[in-house]
């Protein structure tokens, strides 16, 4: 049993109705086949505290491109 399929069989037997999963392109196939639908996409972020009075720098790298 793939770690996916464990997760979603766990969420729904404690009622859950949908379940989000993060994960890279090459879990596609597999999480299809599980009856998962792709709804949407996320953009890795890192946030670095500095630059004194409350400044912040992040670094947002741009997805992967999708078909």
């Amino acid at each position: 049993m793939e770690p996916a399929e464990l997760l979603a069989l766990v969420a729904r037997s404690r009622g859950a109705r949908a379940l989000i999963v993060d994960a890279g392109p090459l879990s596609a196939p597999v999480l299809t086949a599980l009856g998962f639908v792709h709804l949407a996409v996320t953009t890795p972020c890192v946030w670095r505290p500095g630059g004194g009075a409350g400044a912040a720098t992040s670094g947002c790298v741009d997805p992967e491109p999708r078909a």
